[in-house]
């Protein structure tokens, strides 16, 4: 071991680790960032919405054909 190795406490490795991890952590936790699990939610919704809108629309050209 060198000099300057001696002069670093032995457990730097775990230290170092656990501030890298924490400091990750973070700055995920302040990220706008969704899980798949919200997003298949939206879709979900998403694609009911479209059908309402679907059927609505159907309705009033049927309601505009029969005023005519």
């Amino acid at each position: 071991m060198t000099m300057a190795g001696s002069m670093l406490p032995p457990n730097l490795k775990e230290d170092v680790r656990a501030k890298v991890l924490a400091g990750f952590r973070l700055t995920l936790e302040n990220m706008d960032i969704v899980t798949r699990e919200e997003i298949e939610v939206q879709e979900t919704v998403l694609q009911r919405a479209v059908e309402k809108i679907n059927e609505l629309e159907a309705r009033v050209l049927d309601l505009e054909s029969k005023s005519e």
